[in-house]
């Protein structure tokens, strides 16, 4: 590097040493200048966007119910009639009729007025939940645990609609105990009356127990015998018994070779005996059902005691059914020695149809099936799409079976017995002659 170069930057240098040392003390901050424009859209974080309209709307629907001031009641209510009565003769506000016809309606619907008993249920009339009961019991979902819905049961209705309201829980200051109570064994109660209790819920002492307390267990059964169970588990005991699929062929099954059948329906009682209870000798005397196996009718003429032996397996080991659990074969043992109904001389058996039946008083009986199976009978289809089964299938195809169901309800569900209903068997071949006038062909 040439000498002028070096002195030409030994000066540069010592000019920038000369003005920062002469130069003064910062001055005060200026003003601030105008925002400028908004930078570009960070990306999208994991919450989203922000708000959906749903989600908007709700929290103004919260924001709106949580401004209500609900005037202070000043008592505890406890039990369905703590609430639910009549307040209005002409609508029927507040009974259970009421709403139960205001739902269905709401939905398209139209409820029932008659109750399988033949209580009234028009929206006027004030009845206690134990009619309600009559078709909206437990059922296979509660059963099943309570993550598994059970559309008509009374509790897939009742919980949803009152842990939803505000005014239930912030009116009448609702919550478990206001229908349920825990009882001194531990097991929750249903309150289907109202409850004589003090300004803290708790039950006046001179009532005990609760009047109307019906053990959870029980409620769907507060219109049902052990009778009309035992029938349920004569048509399907897996089901109606909340119990595992039994698997591989009944034992005895072998000893028959006419019905090829296999798996489940060899365990079902009336593959071998008959919807109509008489085997061999009757409706299942011939065709694909055949198997020579005897009637039960003679269960009639045994003890209770005799006829749990038998279905034991203590008799016969071949003929065990004591995965049922005990009540459920006592139950059926109850069913066998008093439940039988011999319809031979009901029944037409060349066209198959219910001889004197009315099907005009069928029709006015079928209004307190209508809810679930519809006017036309084709709400539920047992089926499958490609070969649907509607209640007028049934009733034209196997007329013993649906009298069998008709009577004693349908294995693991809410249908209510007939003959828990006060249901004569002329009812019922009335109700046989309308339901054989319903369509079969899927709408």
């Amino acid at each position: 590097m040439s000498k002028k170069i070096i002195i030409l930057i030994t000066m540069l240098l010592f000019g920038v040493l000369f003005v920062a040392a002469c130069a003064g003390a910062a001055g005060p901050q200026g003003p601030q200048g105008p925002q400028g424009p908004a930078g570009p859209a960070g990306s999208e974080g994991t919450g989203g966007t922000g708000l959906t309209v749903t989600q908007t709307q709700a929290l103004d629907t919260a924001a709106n119910l949580a401004a209500i001031q609900f005037p202070v009641l000043d008592e505890v209510r406890r039990g369905c009639p703590a609430c639910h009565v009549l307040v209005d003769p002409e609508t029927g506000r507040y009974t259970l009729p009421f709403e139960a016809h205001e739902r269905a309606e709401v939905r398209g619907g139209e409820h029932p007025t008659v109750a399988p008993d033949g209580t009234p249920i028009g929206p006027t009339d004030d009845v206690k939940v134990t009619v309600c009961l009559q078709c909206h019991a437990a059922g296979t979902g509660a059963r099943a645990g309570m993550g598994v819905v059970a559309p008509l049961s009374l509790r897939d209705i009742v919980h949803p609609a009152h842990m939803n309201s505000q005014y239930f829980k912030l009116h009448y200051g609702g919550n478990c105990f206001t229908c349920h109570n825990v009882n001194y064994e531990g097991e929750w109660e249903l309150l289907t009356e109202k409850v004589d209790v003090n300004e803290k819920g708790v039950p006046n002492p001179e009532s005990l127990p609760i009047p109307g307390a019906i053990p959870i267990g029980e409620a769907g059964q507060t219109s049902s015998s052990s009778v009309s169970r035992g029938g349920r588990l004569y048509d399907n005991w897996w089901k109606e018994a909340g119990v595992g699929e039994p698997t591989g062929d009944q034992p005895l099954w072998a000893s028959q070779t006419t019905n090829t059948r296999s798996g489940t329906d060899t365990w079902r009682c009336k593959e071998c005996h008959g919807w109509d209870y008489k085997g061999a000798d009757g409706a299942y005397g011939s065709g694909s059902h055949f198997t020579g196996f005897t009637g039960v009718f003679g269960a009639e003429s045994k003890t209770v005691d005799e006829i749990v032996a038998i279905l034991s397996g203590d008799t016969n080991p071949d003929h065990n059914f004591s995965a049922m659990g005990d009540d459920a074969v006592n139950d059926l043992a109850a069913f066998l020695q008093s439940g039988l109904v011999d319809v031979t001389s009901m029944i037409d058996a060349a066209t198959k149809t219910p001889v004197g039946g009315d099907a005009a008083h069928g029709s006015e009986l079928f209004a307190g099936c209508s809810a679930c199976h519809g006017e036309d009978g084709r709400l539920l289809n047992f089926g499958s799409a490609e070969e649907p089964e509607f209640v007028g299938t049934i009733a034209l195809d196997n007329p013993w079976e649906f009298l069998h169901k008709v009577r004693n309800g349908q294995p693991g569900t809410a249908m209510p017995a007939a003959m828990d209903g006060g249901l004569s068997m002329d009812d019922l071949l009335d109700i046989l002659a309308f339901a054989q006038t319903l369509p079969v062909v899927a709408p």
